[in-house]
């Protein structure tokens, strides 16, 4: 706009009104920080429970992959089961025997024996059931395995799942699963306070810790041995 001059000759510019900026007052702001922490509050523990089953998921895929090398085993050995171990207490010299070494030719990838929700490289998160498939040599007649048509109701027998956790003894490496009554701390509960088990019919299930201890005969060959 063209200035504009006064009766004194003075040139004169029209001006706009002076602009102000609007901010948050601090009851204002504290107010939205305290939303922002109700909602971290509520969908944290949401992602939380998310990511968990997420990692339940692929451990599920990995019992019943020990349960089908299981299963490709016992095809190859006349019906035995995978024994515990070839030789206990192991000594200098002899070749690895546990379980897991024994079923190495049947697994895909060795990263099987990995649990997403304990990962570290140096543990085996799966265990055995070793005190009733093949614990020392003799038990029901057949050294140290277990022929697998003995057992009269591979659906109701855990056979393989989530071993214990690092916390019941602060050792690793722990390969087998405890059935007894007295040893529920040495059953896992990092998954929702329960574990993953594979049956002998080769599908899995999640159990509680607590339920297990009242259901101790699906370790068992036979609920009423």
């Amino acid at each position: 706009m063209a200035p504009q001059k006064t009766a004194a000759g003075i040139s004169r510019r029209c001006t706009r009104p002076p602009s102000f900026v609007v901010g948050f007052t601090l009851v204002e702001l504290l107010v939205v920080l305290a939303i922002i922490a109700a909602l971290a509050a509520i969908l944290l523990p949401v992602f939380a429970r998310v990511r968990e089953k997420g990692r339940q998921v692929v451990c599920v895929s990995h019992v019943r992959q020990l349960g089908q090398a299981l299963l490709m085993y016992a095809s190859d050995h006349n019906d035995m089961l995978v024994p515990g171990a070839l030789v206990y207490p192991a000594t200098a010299g002899t070749p690895p025997g546990d379980w897991y070494n024994v079923l190495q030719p049947y697994i895909r990838n060795a990263d099987i024996l990995r649990c997403p929700t304990k990962p570290s490289a140096d543990l085996i998160a799966y265990g055995w059931n070793y005190q009733n498939f093949g614990y020392y040599y003799g038990r029901h007649g057949r050294g140290w395995c277990t022929v697998k048509g003995d057992v009269l109701a591979p659906a109701e027998t855990i056979i393989i799942g989530d071993n214990e956790d690092l916390q019941a003894r602060q050792i690793a490496n722990i390969r087998y699963l405890y059935a007894s009554a007295g040893t529920q701390r040495y059953r896992a509960a990092r998954h929702s306070g329960g574990g993953l088990y594979v049956y002998l019919d080769g599908h899995a299930k999640h159990h509680r810790r607590d339920w297990l201890q009242d259901h101790l005969g699906l370790f068992t060959i036979n609920a009423s041995d």
